[in-house]
């Protein structure tokens, strides 16, 4: 079972193409039973949701690890 099943608020577990992993019962109540995370993101806006949350690329820093969007 998904630790994020119960949260108040919705909640998305997505990979880095967007597509939907697992959601919290309150985004499912909200949004429904979605695949991808761009279903629910009006179209004027996809273009950002794209740049803000496409994949990651891991930069190494002294101390740790970060990571920046690509």
């Amino acid at each position: 079972m998904s630790t994020i099943k119960y949260a108040p608020l919705p909640v998305f577990i997505m990979d880095e193409e967007m597509n939907i992993l697992a959601q919290s019962d309150e985004a499912a109540a909200l949004f429904g039973e979605v695949q991808h995370f761009l279903e629910i993101v009006d179209e004027d806006s996809q273009n950002k949701a794209r740049k803000r949350l496409g994949k990651k690329e891991k930069i190494k820093n002294k101390n740790r690890i970060s990571h920046a969007f690509a």
